[in-house]
């Protein structure tokens, strides 16, 4: 969207528009957040937290031998010995070269499909 100046009434529109997209846009996002929490889960079902203490997980790989492998977006790979294990190791940090920013980073991960016996753990990162 391009802004055409004409004078001084047509630079004082831009800062207008901002305040008008933030005064419709804020309550929106509080009732978005609230429609959310308000979510109940459905019958048969139970609402329970496995992992936690992550930071922007991208992508979850679970290996034949139990070791659980998280990407989180800015670029680790955190590795679980198993779902109850509660303090995960770093696999890889790829921080120094992943581009962590809006919607880029460590966007994906893979085993291989014969893994752990061919050891290859391949990641789509930005």
């Amino acid at each position: 969207m391009g802004w055409v100046r004409r004078g001084l009434g047509a630079a004082l529109t831009r800062p207008i528009l901002v305040v008008a997209l933030l005064a419709v846009g804020l309550p929106l996002l509080d009732h978005l957040e609230s429609s959310a929490a308000a979510v109940s889960t459905q019958a048969g079902f139970i609402e329970e937290s496995v992992l936690t203490g992550l930071i922007e997980p991208t992508a979850v790989r679970f290996s034949p031998d139990g070791r659980v492998f998280v990407a989180q977006k800015s670029g680790l790979v955190r590795v679980y010995a198993s779902l109850s294990d509660a303090t995960p190791t770093v696999f890889a940090d790829l921080r120094t070269i992943v581009h962590n920013f809006w919607d880029r980073g460590l966007l994906g991960l893979e085993l291989h499909p014969d893994f752990p016996t061919t050891p290859y753990v391949y990641v789509l990162y930005t």
